[in-house]
């Protein structure tokens, strides 16, 4: 009878040991494969795809080593071989969302509907090589409409393209607005304040590109609006100030407004910059752990000094995790609506 027992208890813990096993080959290690079907058409990503096979997929030819969120350090060599489920279970973002921004992306590719451009040239690559690290991913849409500037976050040491600039991007695109999305340099050993920096020279050169070459891309220079997350959205705040940072120091347009995701807080040294910022929608966390307490506390501090300039400012503060992006699956859902509406008042 105990030996019974034994085999029997045995036979259990060995098919749990299998189902286990299963469960991590399916949601944790991503699958890969081809890249065509019967038919000869792309093949779209499921929550099982690899991150690799997403970044070595033909849609992406030029630029699919952005799709990995870390270019460099341990997590870009951990992150490729994951399924998407887990990458984003590991980061907060909504599974679904992410991989139907991808996809949203593999459809545009497959009716050549979106161009990667690099907006430094040879000679500025030269002097600086890490420029080479950056681009323009964009997707054309109406000419009559304003473009939207669209700059993903990940704290200066990667960058949410999937998850904050495709998702974004679909939004952006079914009501017919061009999209550029911003692919900036990130690093995980330089310091903040300095990657902040080369980052704002990059959103400034891509203005640049956008505007000596608007003609050739079909958009208009007015009335655009930057949409930032996190450090993107950092980014963004920063080009609203009026000192070196901002849109007059680089010779653009002031964007007709500016869009920032849990991210836009007070800094002292900048107190007297904000008579230039644009008409400004932010959207925070109830209880942002990445940026702390202090930064949100900073965000609603901005808010106040805005509004005490007379600026025209809407805020919505969620019950939602940082990185929420369009606010799938969160109560954040729904609130690029609002973003649209204020935008489009101000065109």
């Amino acid at each position: 009878m105990v030996k019974k027992v034994i085999i029997i208890s045995s036979c259990v813990a060995g098919a749990l040991i299998i189902l286990a096993g299963a469960f991590f080959l399916t949601a944790v290690v991503g699958f890969g494969g081809s890249y065509t079907d019967a038919d000869g058409r792309w093949k779209r990503a499921t929550w099982k795809s690899s991150v690799s096979w997403t970044v070595g997929h033909p849609a992406f030819d030029g630029y699919g080593k952005y799709l990995l969120p870390w270019r460099e350090g341990p997590a870009s060599s951990a992150v490729p071989w994951m399924s998407y489920f887990w990458m984003c279970a590991t980061t907060g973002w909504n599974t679904a969302d992410v991989v139907d921004g991808v996809n949203f992306m593999i459809d545009r590719e497959e009716e050549d509907g979106v161009r990667f451009i690099g907006f430094y040239d040879d000679a500025e690559i030269s002097y600086s090589p890490d420029k080479a690290d950056t681009g323009l991913i964009y997707i054309p849409g109406d000419g009559d409409k304003p473009f939207a500037f669209v700059v993903p976050g990940g704290g200066f040491t990667s960058e949410a393209v999937t998850a904050e600039g495709f998702t974004a991007a679909r939004e952006l695109h079914e009501r017919g607005y061009p999209v550029f999305i911003l692919i900036y340099r990130v690093s995980v050993e330089n310091d903040w304040a300095d990657q902040e920096a080369l980052a704002n020279a990059d959103f400034g050169a891509a203005m640049r590109y956008i505007s000596d070459n608007a003609s050739d891309l079909g958009v208009r220079t007015d009335g655009y609006s930057v949409w930032g997350y996190s450090a993107g959205g950092r980014l963004s705040w920063l080009w609203g100030l009026d000192n070196g940072f901002g849109y007059a120091a680089h010779g653009a347009e002031a964007p007709a407004a500016a869009i920032l995701s849990y991210s836009g807080w007070h800094e002292e040294r900048f107190a007297g910059d904000y008579s230039s910022v644009p008409p400004t929608f932010l959207g925070y966390c109830m209880d942002d752990k990445v940026i702390g307490e202090e930064r949100s506390e900073g965000i609603e501090r901005y808010i106040e000094e805005l509004r005490l300039l007379g600026k025209d400012v809407e805020a919505h503060v969620y019950d939602a995790p940082h990185g929420y992006g369009t606010g799938a699956g969160t109560e954040a859902d729904g609130w690029m609506e609002s973003a649209f509406a204020f935008w489009e008042k101000h065109i």
